[in-house]
């Protein structure tokens, strides 16, 4: 089953580069994520109704869970920089989006939630930015910018690891029943 779950990352990770062109009007993930739309389509006409409840890990892929082990092993840390990712609310949005994993122009609400991901991190910066520069004796440009470095960072792996029918619990329409078959069954 792993082996099945690197297979589909090494996928997904191949068209990172396309991921960027989407935007400006390059190649696009679009035709091949309509196949995985219309399997989980017809999924969500089956079931008519999510699978599980609503529930978020903050920021997936490990960063809110190491984030706060962070914080717990290092009071000076936790002290510095918060138990939580100052852009954590904003994963919680996007992860809202993503549960519900609405497929009707499925592609679109995708890339759009994702955008909205970046925005908020990077809005977050732009708030946060003038608090951080006093503290850290650092210029509002320079933590502007490593907000954006992080938005991007997030936006290219919630693009690459947020296709649904993965298998991954982030996917896009994460509230519904797997639409891959991960036991090799089909």
């Amino acid at each position: 089953m792993i082996f099945k779950y690197l297979i589909l990352l090494l996928f997904s990770i191949s068209f990172i580069a396309t991921s960027y062109a989407e935007e400006g009007g390059g190649l696009s993930l679009e035709p091949v994520e309509k196949i995985a739309m219309e399997r989980l389509a017809k999924i969500q006409e089956e079931a008519l109704y999510p699978e599980v409840a609503f529930s978020s890990d903050g920021c997936s892929g490990g960063l809110s869970a190491g984030w706060e082990a962070l914080a717990e092993n290092l009071p000076s840390f936790a002290k510095t920089l918060g138990e939580k990712p100052p852009w954590e609310e904003c994963c919680v949005a996007h992860d809202r989006l993503y549960w519900a994993g609405r497929t009707d122009d499925g592609y679109r609400r995708r890339l759009l939630a994702d955008g909205e991901l970046r925005a908020c991190v990077m809005s977050v910066g732009r708030s946060e930015a003038p608090a951080l520069s006093s503290r850290y004796d650092i210029s509002v440009e320079r933590i502007e910018e490593v907000f954006s470095i992080a938005a991007e960072a997030m936006f290219v792996a919630v693009r690459v690891g947020g296709v649904p029918c993965t298998g991954l619990p982030w996917r896009w329409g994460y509230a519904w029943p797997q639409c891959i078959d991960l036991d090799g069954d089909n």
